[in-house]
């Protein structure tokens, strides 16, 4: 994390410490539904040649989709609706892919398996390559987060945290797992699927680095890829994906005839989801995720904002009131300027505030809901941070 944003970060904390918190507690229920997506038909999707997708990534800033193959050592780019835009040849063993996220076009790293063990950075506009590095081990899967981190998951049961220089190099290694695969850094840990040990593990998320003993959040079978929508986790389990919450209780499951071997996932801006299977190619589902979720909220003080990242110049932010009063929404920029301050009253259970961001520039932001009850208690959610994009 640059200064600038570590910073930001402490100037926050300073202002909300002044703050009185209260919590309220209340326990989670599990929302079951058992709702079956399809393929998404009528695109070239349909017709794609058979080959090894092993992993997928979603571009949301080009709009286009990158998949790899193993197998023939290809990377594939296609667009939203599966028309091919180019093919890179001769990436051994190419497996995992991450891409830097952010409003504006990042590079993208495709992790090489075998015979040469290496991550090779590329600028997609132009395919040249922009840095790289070799490591001791066989690759799986690689993440790549806002803060400047690059994890890489290994056959041996290691995950390894890099910095994103254009030579990346070791900052932390998280030991202990078996055969860990998909990963994802969401706004309260970083999620690693623990494949052979059916489980899925949380390590805390300071300034910087992963660090600490991992928590085990969820027992699932064989758990693989994992995507991220700024409330929901997508799994993938060889012939199904589920959906879970922020709680990882399971909201959706889909089990789909067409997947066989369901590796990794990704999620487009729309709501489609893109699965990759090693047994045929990467499939586009859609029809039962939305692109702007509501699921239940059960846990008072919770929040979550949509569409994310905001684009253009509206958005929701949902929360749940335990009890009737007002919520009042702060946002702030990177600098810790206090830039809007929306406050609504509600009745007791769901609610959601409408905020209008027209005028403001492109850039990360952070928010926080403030409420104050009828029964004259307070609470102060978390901190939240979101990318405003134009």
């Amino acid at each position: 994390m640059s200064r600038n944003t570590m910073g930001t970060v402490l100037s926050l904390m300073m202002v909300l410490l002044l703050e009185p918190q209260r919590s309220h507690a209340q326990t989670a229920t599990p929302t079951p539904l058992n709702v079956c997506c399809h393929v998404v038909t009528g695109t070239a999707w349909d017709s794609m040649p058979s080959y090894d997708a092993w992993g997928v990534v979603v571009d949301r800033v080009r709009h286009l989709v990158y998949s790899t193959d193993p197998t023939g050592n290809f990377l594939y780019v296609h667009q939203y609706d599966g028309t091919p835009v180019t093919v890179l040849t001769g990436l051994q063993g190419a497996v995992g892919l991450a891409l830097q996220p952010g409003p504006t076009p990042g590079d993208l790293f495709v992790a090489l398996r075998s015979p040469v063990q290496e991550v090779v950075r590329y600028n997609p506009d132009t395919w040249t390559v922009t840095g790289g590095m070799l490591v001791g081990g066989a690759l799986r899967d690689l993440h790549a987060d806002s803060d400047g981190n690059l994890y890489a998951s290994y056959d041996s049961g290691d995950v390894l945290v890099y910095n994103e220089s254009p030579t990346p190099t070791p900052v932390a290694t998280l030991s202990g797992l078996q055969v860990p695969d998909g990963m994802v850094r969401s706004s309260d840990g970083f999620y690693v699927m623990d494949t052979m040990n059916n489980r899925v593990l949380r390590f805390g998320v300071t300034p910087g680095p992963v660090y600490g003993t991992p928590t085990v959040v969820a027992t699932l079978t064989a758990p693989q890829g994992v995507a991220w929508d700024g409330n929901n986790y997508y799994v993938t389990n060889n012939s199904s994906y589920n959906v879970y919450d922020g709680n990882w209780n399971l909201v959706r499951q889909c089990n789909l005839p067409e997947l066989l071997y369901g590796q990794d996932i990704a999620l487009d801006e729309t709501g489609a989801i893109y699965v990759a299977d090693r047994s045929t190619r990467v499939h586009k589902f859609g029809g039962c995720i939305t692109p702007m979720p509501t699921p239940p909220l059960n846990v008072p003080g919770h929040c979550y904002i949509y569409p994310s990242p905001v684009r253009g110049g509206r958005a929701t932010v949902c929360y749940l009131m335990a009890a009737s009063g007002r919520a009042t929404i702060t946002v702030w920029n990177e600098a810790a300027e206090k830039v809007l301050v929306v406050g609504d009253s509600k009745p007791q259970g769901d609610q959601s505030t409408a905020l209008d961001f027209g005028k403001f520039p492109a850039g990360v932001y952070y928010y926080q809901i403030k409420f104050t009850f009828d029964l004259e208690s307070e609470s102060i959610s978390r901190l939240n941070k979101f990318v405003l994009v134009r």
